[in-house]
Order: C-alpha cells, then sequence, then structure tokens
C-alpha cells in the first residue's frame, strides 16, 4: 500500500532551510507526498526566497502563531492518512520515510521518530530515544553517541517520548488524542503530545536504521552546548508546568512540589540577573497561569496509567546539579 504521507514544515525566516529540505523530500523514495509549507509570518525578504517545488502548498499565515499552532495548522489542511511533522532545518535519507510508514501502520504504534544525527556530523547522534522526568525536564540519553558505536539488531526501540524534530504519526492517531497543545507557543508541545499519546495505550518508537540529519547545532564545538537564552527559560519553564498540573497524578505534584518551587525559583533569578525584576516578576505570573491551564485541561486524556512508570525519578541534588550549569551539555547525566 502507499498511502499518502502529508509532510509539515514550519518555516519563519528560514527560507533557505525549507527549500534544501523540500529538495531532499522529493529525493524520497515514498512518492506518494504531499508537503505543506505553513509560514510564521516571515519577513517578506525571507518568503520571496521560497522556491516553488511540486507536490508542495504554502499557507502564509498574517501573525506568527507558534510552532505548535503552525504544525497544527498544516496537519488540518492536510489529506495523508500519515503525518510527518518535520522540522525545515533538517534533510533525510532516501528510504527514511518509507521505514517511518512500515512501522506506524501498526495500530499499537501512535508515533514513530527516526534516528536523528546532527548534520555537520552524520556519524553522531542528536536526538532519538527521548527521557523525561519528575518536573517535566525532557532529554536524549545518547545525544553525542557516534551511531556506529550504538549498533542494533533491533529494527525500533521503545521511547517515552519522541521529540517534535522528526515526529511521524496518524490522522487516526490525532484524532483520537488531540493536536499539539497550543497554548505551548515553543519548546515542550512534543513531550505533551507524547504523554497523552502513551495515556491512551499508544506505543512510540525510535526507527533505528531511519535517518534525518539536523542542521541547527551545526559548531566546530565537539559538544553541543545550549546557552539558554530568556526566550527559552521563560517558555520551557511555564510549558513544563501546564504538563505538570495538566497530567501528572496529585500525589506525585505533592511529592515534588518543593522541587517544582526550587527549580522555577531559579530559574526567575536568572531572568531577574539576565532582564531585570518585572522580567522575573512577570515569568512568576505566566507560571501561575499556566500550572492554573493545567488543572482546567487536566480531563480524561487516557486510561493508561503505565506511562508514568517511563518517569526518570530524579532528587533535589539531580536538579540542584542542572541549576548550577547555565550552559547544558546534553548528555546522558545532565540535561
Amino acid at each position: 500500500m502507499n498511502e499518502p504521507v502529508s509532510v509539515i514544515l514550519v518555516n519563519y525566516n528560514t527560507s533557505n532551510y525549507t527549500n534544501s529540505c523540500i529538495e531532499s523530500l522529493l529525493d524520497s523514495d515514498y512518492k506518494n507526498l504531499e508537503i505543506i509549507v505553513v509560514d510564521n509570518n516571515s519577513d517578506s525578504s525571507d518568503i520571496q526566497q521560497l522556491e516553488e517545488f511540486d507536490k508542495t502548498e504554502f499557507y502564509y499565515l498574517e501573525e506568527n502563531i507558534g510552532f505548535a499552532g503552525a504544525c497544527n495548522y498544516g496537519a488540518q489542511k492536510s489529506i495523508g492518512e500519515f503525518i510527518f511533522f518535520l522540522n525545515n532545518d533538517t534533510e533525510l535519507e532516501s528510504d527514511t520515510i518509507s521505514l517511518l510508514v512500515e512501522k506506524v501502520r501498526n495500530p499499537e504504534v501512535g508515533a514513530v521518530t527516526p534516528q536523528v544525527r546532527f548534520h555537520h556530523n552524520q556519524s553522531v547522534i542528536d536526538r532519538d530515544v527521548g527521557y523525561f522526568d519528575t518536573l517535566a525536564y525532557g532529554w536524549h540519553p545518547r545525544q553525542q553517541m557516534g551511531a556506529d558505536e550504538l549498533k542494533s539488531s533491533e529494527e525500533v526501540i521503545e521511547s517515552p517520548w519522541i521529540s517534535g524534530c522528526a515526529f511521524m504519526t496518524t490522522k487516526d492517531v490525532l484524532k483520537t488524542v488531540g493536536y499539539f497543545d497550543e497554548d505551548f507557543f515553543m519548546y515542550c508541545e512534543d513531550l505533551e503530545l507524547s504523554i497523552r499519546i502513551r495515556k491512551r495505550g499508544y506505543r512510540l518508537q525510535v526507527v533505528n536504521d531511519a535517518i534525518v540529519y539536523h542542521k541547527y547545532s551545526a559548531s566546530s564545538k565537539d559538544d553541543v552546548e545550549i546557552d539558554r537564552s530568556s526566550f527559552q527559560i521563560k517558555h520551557q519553564s511555564k510549558n513544563r508546568m501546564k504538563i505538570i498540573f495538566k497530567h501528572y497524578p496529585h500525589k506525585h505534584i505533592v511529592a515534588y512540589f518543593p522541587h517544582l518551587v526550587l527549580s522555577n525559583a531559579y530559574w526567575c533569578l536568572v531572568l531577574a540577573s539576565d532582564d531585570g525584576i518585572s522580567s522575573a516578576a512577570t515569568q512568576v505570573k505566566e507560571l501561575i497561569k499556566y500550572s492554573l491551564l493545567g488543572v482546567v485541561d487536566r480531563g480524561d486524556h487516557g486510561s493508561n496509567a503505565n506511562w508514568i512508570e517511563m518517569m526518570t525519578k530524579n532528587g533535589f541534588r539531580d536538579y540542584l546539579n542542572i541549576a548550577l550549569n547555565r550552559s547544558e551539555t546534553y548528555n546522558e547525566n545532565q540535561f
């Protein structure tokens, strides 16, 4: 069978990446593709650089509605049985889509992701298996590992959550669990959707032989160091709050509430140092708002309680180590 696959790309002032990504998609051995580009209100100069391609439709939004909102917009315009959310700063091997479709067809599987490698160092893993913890921090324990070191006879690996960098699911799954949460302008929307998929009893899998190359962190450095900007701190912190209050069991929230307060207090101090007291005060209001949004949206997201067993349980010392590193190297010990 060769059902249509709809690939959703979001462009925001990165037309050069988008053009290269589309060229890579058109070289795929899976030919029944619909490519949807949602432009998130880019500058006119960038829009003019977007090239016309076969099998590609462009939608131009009048305002930037965030990554989650733009992905949802594209998915709702799509005709495919399979939906492939793909970062526009990626390129892929010709058989990647075919391999993903083969696995996501399984009715027990809710979503799949390829092995994502760095574009500038294509033998090194950027992200594949995703872990998350007691405060809804997500990370990839195999990041920076050599792909050859991790050769496995397993075609797929079960994963607690999967990254939105390259996230394939089906229209039926999205109709069942819902689309990305549009309260998340950026960051953590993939973790939240992964939790909803798991709560409905579906599996999440990494398809080992499907390969995507990610350009975002191209650097001369050996390590991938992410200096947290104020933008990242603000959005990641409040989005984690919504995930916790929307999904985590009440007893968990009570048990880890001191950790939650201390973690957010630290990041608010960082914002106060970088951007002033008013920025930190605004963030406190946002944290409260997103906690309440989580409570309002709590509802019934599924009866499978096993999803919480895949969570990594960290203690105070772990979070102290995280807090003491403003610049974090994402590996199996830090996130």
